[in-house]
């Protein structure tokens, strides 16, 4: 079973199957006191778990007992879908305690063996996610830096992305793509466009000296910093499919495990096993901010009564039409990188067509003739490039006017501002 409550062979004293306040002596023996020094305090209670064939061991305040099962759970789902895609967990026992308040090594990254709780996880349990986030990435985090051998150097972003990456996609899995991180008061985040917001929240208005003095100690376990490298390996993971992403990133562990990791290694496996050439699609990524909003710009439709087909038309007609349309979409591309993506068009009898623009250029019309006229027009509408600064651009009606749609973008924009100024200290 995933959550069995087998105790600890050396703890013989432990109850493993309920929270006793407190904790044993053995126990207390066991934990270090450098991390957390209330662990043994009455205000704490202690449990014994055996969850995916990993000893756990959870040291949780009395007045958090009753979230003891999302506790449980979310441990229990990161170590059994990290185990079956990398290897075994890096250590024989997983500790799992609430931080005292203000203690600021809840937020360090990947204490050997131990995760942290932040005292703020706890204060929007009922309408957020955001308690699992944390416990998922820290879980991967023990893999990425107890598993490799990393250096303190311009290296640690990479580790520290890959752990979001991986918290992402278990958010993903366990609850569904773009699931919401946040449901309250009627606004909703989802865990990448928390990402996001994040990154837009630290760079917005920044000039490129700016931004080049905030990136240029990727040592910082800053939240902007993370922000940036999860968006940087979801962005890759959507491009050449998140499975086949992932079994790069087992490739990458397995043969890097115990060695200080090579950001050119993981692009070298990830253009070898998908075929894609990934490098110069990352690059531009790290390099710079890579802001860039695509939009659709216009979308006109009109009778086409002329036998020849207008040049650089794609025609979706049947043989047997007798009324024919030409659609006209202009799509933009405002900022310098290149990304490619889709444009789902959809015409007003229901029929939906897909096509795909490389990015090359700043501008690109869609020319499509069709028996029935276009209603409506998204680029990216499965969100593949995150680092587009206004979702709300990307589609257009026959009816809608651009500016109505860039004050709604405003709109949302400054909501979801709101509620990451809320959240951001939770880590």
């Amino acid at each position: 079973m995933l959550f069995g409550q087998n105790a600890f062979s050396q703890i013989a004293d432990a109850d493993s199957s309920h929270f006793s306040g407190g904790g044993t002596a053995a126990g207390r023996q066991a934990f270090n006191p450098a991390h957390f020094e209330l662990a043994a305090s009455p205000e704490y209670a202690v449990r014994y778990e055996r969850l995916a064939g990993v000893d756990v061991r959870f040291f949780v305040k009395n007045e958090h007992l009753q979230y003891r099962e999302r506790y449980t759970a979310a441990a229990g789902r990161a170590l059994e879908y990290l185990q079956a895609l990398y290897s075994k967990f890096p250590f024989d026992t997983l500790t799992m305690a609430d931080a005292a308040p203000f203690d600021t090594t809840a937020w360090t990254f990947a204490t050997p063996g131990v995760v942290h709780v932040p005292p703020g996880s706890w204060l929007v349990m009922d309408y957020s996610r955001l308690f699992e986030k944390h416990i998922f990435r820290e879980i991967a985090a023990q893999y990425w830096s107890a598993g490799l051998s990393p250096k303190l150097d311009a290296q640690s972003w990479l580790l520290a992305g890959l752990a979001d990456y991986n918290a992402m996609r278990m958010l993903d899995v366990y609850y569904g793509r773009h699931a919401n991180l946040i449901d309250h008061l009627g606004l909703t985040l989802s865990d990448f466009q928390y990402n996001r917001l994040l990154y837009l929240k630290q760079v917005m208005g920044e000039s490129e000296m700016q931004y080049a003095h905030l990136f240029a100690d990727l040592t910082k376990n800053d939240a902007a910093i993370r922000a940036k490298a999860a968006l940087v390996w979801t962005t890759l993971g959507y491009w050449i499919g998140p499975q086949q992403f992932e079994r790069n990133l087992q490739t990458f562990y397995l043969q890097w495990r115990g060695k200080p990791p090579v950001l050119s290694n993981l692009l070298d496996i990830c253009a070898q096993e998908s075929g894609q050439n990934v490098r110069e699609l990352v690059q531009q990524f790290l390099e710079s901010d890579p802001r860039a909003d695509y939009m659709v710009a216009g979308l006109q439709s009109a009778p086409w009564r002329i036998e020849t087909i207008p040049p650089d038309a794609i025609d979706l007609r049947s043989d047997d039409t007798s009324v024919s349309y030409l659609s006209t979409i202009s799509l933009v591309r405002d900022g310098d990188v290149i990304f490619p993506v889709e444009t789902e068009v959809a015409f007003t009898d229901g029929l939906k067509k897909r096509f795909t623009w490389d990015g090359m250029t700043r501008k690109k019309q869609l020319l499509l003739l069709y028996s029935s006229p276009a209603g409506s027009a998204m680029i990216d509408p499965d969100q593949m490039f995150l680092f587009d600064e206004n979702f709300a651009n990307n589609s257009m009606t026959a009816k809608s006017q651009l500016g109505d749609e860039k004050l709604l973008g405003r709109w949302i924009f400054m909501l979801q501002n709101v509620v990451i100024l809320l959240t951001s200290f939770l880590g």
